[in-house]
């Protein structure tokens, strides 16, 4: 039975300024994440990606509608979660950049209350699943910021949460560090966390998150898995296929459509009606591929596709 660690039923948040207008910042979000899975929460720049996550956090309350962690009001039963919910902001450092990481995760884990055994053993395996061995014991004022971010990231997991919630947690990251994250990020859901990711770009967390959120302007335009929405909003793939004589006839294969230049052939098809292996086997009926690729489009393509005509 699926248990809810989140649930957000019909929220809204408004940023009220003076002498400005108002900011809507979401506008009606119902959706339920389940316990154990990995989130991602994508969006561009006010699409109110951390005022949801910040909401889920218990530190904003939302002017209509309810918000639920482990059946639990964040805001009201603050007390109650506390420790049960880690939150890492974009523009908030969670740690003194004067201490270095093992500093920081030594006074973190004396206020978590954490038996000094446990704690050294808990800083060791994070200070090595995040690949930070060379610069934790360096102030953290004096890293990249990749590097803070990471340990900040590593901060965030000493908690013994059930809920992670990082916003932005891959800014200044190069593409190694931000596949040291991932792993990270596999390693921890891997003991039953809860963990909920935003980005700007999905690519970031594309091999990870079990579902994705997608906002802009506060409105919620898809919460489901990744291949769902490939399958509602992408379903043309191409092949190009280079034949080692005559190009074969495919008028009787149900493709969308086709361009061929000499041996060489682009064949679009919808995979909802039929696969890649069910096509080639009809293509090879009649002719012999010397060279074959295939293309489909990305998550990040389709998410944009979706911002854009919502």
């Amino acid at each position: 039975m699926e248990v809810v660690m989140i649930l957000l039923d019909d929220v809204s948040k408004v940023f009220r300024r003076k002498k400005q207008a108002s900011v809507q910042a979401l506008r009606h979000i119902s959706l339920h994440v389940p316990k154990g899975m990995t989130v991602g929460l994508v969006g561009p720049t006010g699409a109110g990606k951390t005022t949801l996550l910040t909401l889920i956090g218990g530190a904003l309350r939302p002017d209509a509608g309810r918000v639920r962690v482990d059946g639990f009001d964040p805001v009201r039963d603050r007390r109650r979660l506390a420790g049960q919910v880690s939150i890492l902001l974009a523009d908030q450092s969670n740690t003194n950049v004067e201490h270095s990481l093992r500093e920081a995760l030594s006074l973190l884990g004396a206020a978590y209350r954490m038996g000094s055994c446990e704690l050294k053993k808990r800083s060791s395996e994070l200070i090595e699943l995040f690949s930070l061995e060379t610069f934790c014991d360096k102030p953290l004022k004096h890293v990249s910021l990749g590097f803070r971010r990471r340990a900040e990231t590593v901060l965030a997991f000493l908690a013994p949460a059930e809920l992670i919630l990082l916003d932005e947690p891959c800014i200044g990251m190069d593409a190694g560090a931000k596949e040291i994250f991932r792993n990270a990020v596999e390693a921890e859901r891997n003991r039953g966390r809860t963990i909920m990711i935003s980005t700007h770009h999905m690519e970031e967390i594309e091999t990870i998150a079990e579902r994705i959120i997608v906002l802009d302007q506060g409105q919620l335009l898809y919460y489901g898995s990744k291949m769902e929405l490939l399958r509602r909003m992408a379903p043309v793939n191409r092949l190009e296929m280079t034949f080692t004589d005559r190009v074969p006839d495919l008028q009787d294969l149900p493709f969308v459509r086709y361009e061929q230049e000499g041996r060489t052939m682009c064949l679009d098809y919808n995979r909802n009606h039929i696969t890649a292996a069910e096509l080639l086997r009809g293509i090879q009926e009649t002719g012999r591929i010397e060279k074959i690729n295939m293309r489909r489009p990305s998550l990040e393509d389709v998410i944009c596709e979706l911002q854009t005509h919502h």
